[in-house]
């Protein structure tokens, strides 16, 4: 079995600007866990999940003053690692545990 026979196809994106509170629409609106995150040009330049919304709401409520956070590009996580959708299920799942 490949990539492509459990993947998602219909994406939905965000820019590194987009604001936090729009990102959090997108991902509760079209029930997905994160959003890639594209420059103008459509490069993958990360990531934003709901982990990384748990993370900032535990900053926020540990630190005393938080400096806030307005945009996708100021919390998303960098460093994407993706795969090809003909690559074999077992090898994404190796790629994902480690």
């Amino acid at each position: 079995m490949q990539v492509l026979d459990l993947m998602t196809t219909e994406v939905f994106t965000v820019g590194p600007d987009t604001a936090i509170k729009e990102a959090a629409q997108l991902i509760f609106r079209h029930r997905v866990s994160g959003l890639p995150v594209v420059d103008d040009s459509g490069r993958l330049v990360g990531i934003i999940t709901e982990a990384d919304f748990l993370r900032l709401e535990v900053a926020r409520v540990e630190e005393a003053d938080p400096a806030p956070l307005e945009t996708v590009g100021e919390v998303m996580s960098r460093g994407v690692v993706t795969i090809s959708p003909e690559q074999g299920v077992a090898e994404a799942a190796k790629i994902m545990v480690v």
